[in-house]
């Protein structure tokens, strides 16, 4: 067999790596895109949102002026995507979507002020350029999410279900690298996004790391009255862990400092619409509109009616389909019939005209008609021969 062939590691090493592919099955996969016309500014919010996302969504994702949504919902199911996220720009306000797949619902929020990541790192000090936090999906944060309406255990159920789930139990702490927070202002009623990495320091600090990590010779501390003060006198700073906090290793019992660094971006969001279905089923929340009981029977009767039209168009479109195919098919089968009478008739003639150069066959058969003799008989009967009296007569 072909698993004898393998050695012990081989084989442990696949079924680690089939063990991994289930896993990442398993997580919620999601596609960041924006639609219409959103400007560069938009477009640099999609990519670091994408960012935000890894590793679990198509980072390299490129979209065409003619890709639709429905594109994009056909390709979802093979490819294991749990949520679409689209960002669009209007003339008063900028959109951010969240759909649901396969069957919804969609979630409209509006986001009221961005932040991009190139600004972020700007204005801090000391920037991080590591790629390398990407690689493992970051840990959810939410906090003070109120849960006592419908459309906030909703809310709460849909950001929850947008990146994976951590398992304190299960996963490694060298793994989470990165921290996503969502705080709920419940004066503005906005969501306020944020994306940090966390960087951690155990044992000696920066300075005697610096020195332990020269690779020189023990310096001359003669000119020094102790260690400190060469310490202190040493190029560097701590105040990278100025603001730092000290928490327990749960594993290791160790002391250890952590700090965030913000990677960005930054959003303010604010919910606005809740709909049935993908992009376009009748609206379950609306913070502007609040309609009473007859209007949402009239709506729901209105999208009830628009339903059975598409289905009814639907249907028509399909009876033409297999009415155009029949007359192609009844067209082709004719054609090919009459292509096999016409080879027939030409195989015929061609056997006619080989056996005429063989001398084998009459040069007029049966069916080519009478042969020319004094046997025919015109209109009167048979024609008399002239005498030659008769024949001087005519001359």
């Amino acid at each position: 067999m072909p698993s004898r062939d393998r050695s012990r590691t081989q084989r442990q090493q696949r079924a680690r790596q089939i063990v991994e592919e289930e896993s990442i099955a398993k997580q919620p996969h999601s596609i960041v895109i924006c639609r219409g016309k959103t400007g560069k500014n938009l477009n640099d919010l999609m990519m670091d949102f994408r960012r935000v996302m890894s590793p679990f969504t198509a980072s390299n994702l490129k979209v065409k002026k003619a890709n639709v949504l429905k594109d994009f919902l056909t390709i979802a199911g093979p490819m294991n995507v749990k949520h679409l996220v689209t960002f669009s720009k209007t003339r008063e306000t900028v959109g951010m979507r969240l759909i649901t797949v396969p069957k919804g619902p969609t979630m409209s929020f509006a986001i009221d002020e961005f932040v991009l990541k190139k600004d972020v790192e700007s204005s801090l000090q000391r920037p991080i350029k590591d790629e390398k936090v990407l690689k493992n999906p970051p840990l959810l944060i939410m906090s003070q999410f109120p849960n006592q309406t419908d459309v906030e255990k909703f809310t709460y159920e849909a950001f929850r279900a947008l990146f994976p789930r951590i398992k304190p139990s299960q996963v490694a702490v060298d793994t989470i690298r990165r921290v996503v927070l969502l705080h709920y202002n419940k004066e503005t009623n906005q969501i306020q996004f944020r994306h940090y990495a966390i960087k951690t320091r155990t044992g000696a600090g920066k300075r005697v790391r610096k020195l332990l990590e020269n690779g020189k010779s023990v310096p001359n501390l003669g000119k020094y009255e102790s260690v400190e003060q060469f310490l202190n006198g040493m190029s560097g700073s701590e105040s990278e862990f100025d603001d730092s906090s000290e928490v327990t290793n749960p594993k290791s019992g160790r002391q250890m400092k952590v700090r965030l660094t913000e990677l960005g971006p930054r959003m303010n969001l604010r919910l606005v619409k809740i709909e049935e279905g993908l992009s376009g089923g009748a609206v379950l929340y609306h913070s502007y509109k609040n309609k009473t009981e007859e209007e949402k029977m009239q709506m729901e009767e209105k999208i009830g009616k628009a339903s059975e039209e598409k289905q009814e168009r639907i249907r028509s479109q399909n009876q033409n389909v297999a009415a155009k195919k029949a007359a192609l098919e009844k067209k082709k089968k004719d054609e090919e019939k009459k292509k096999r009478k016409d080879e027939a008739a030409t195989k015929a003639r061609v056997e006619h005209i080989e056996q005429l150069r063989d001398g084998k066959g009459e040069k007029h058969g049966k069916s080519l008609g009478r042969k020319r003799g004094a046997g025919q008989k015109g209109p009167q009967g048979p024609k008399k021969k002239l005498t030659k009296k008769a024949k001087s007569n005519m001359l």
